[in-house]
C-alpha cells in the first residue's frame, strides 16, 4: 500500500468536483476552503485508522454520505418549490 494523500491533494482534487457541480456557499459562517480541509483531514484521519477493511468501510462511509446528500438536496428542492 502506497503513502496516503496529503490534506492539500485531497482538498485539490475534491474542490474539482465543484467545477461541474458547484455548491452554493452563500450565507455560510465558513468559507469553502476551511470546509475542505475540515473534511479532508476528517477523512485521512478515518481512512488511516480504520485497519485493513479500511477500503470497504471507506466505501459504506461515502456511499452514506451521497445518500445523506441525495435526501438533502430532496428536501431542499421540496422547500424551494414551497
Amino acid at each position: 500500500m502506497g503513502p496516503l494523500p496529503t490534506t492539500e491533494q485531497l482538498v485539490e482534487l475534491a474542490m474539482e468536483g465543484e467545477v461541474t457541480d458547484p455548491i452554493d456557499w452563500n450565507g455560510l459562517n465558513i468559507d469553502k476552503v476551511t470546509a475542505y480541509k475540515l473534511m479532508a483531514d476528517q477523512a485521512l484521519s478515518m481512512y488511516s485508522t480504520v485497519g485493513p477493511d479500511r477500503d470497504l468501510v471507506m466505501l459504506s462511509i461515502i456511499t452514506k454520505m451521497i445518500v445523506e446528500n441525495f435526501i438533502l438536496n430532496l428536501k431542499l428542492k421540496k422547500y424551494e418549490s414551497i
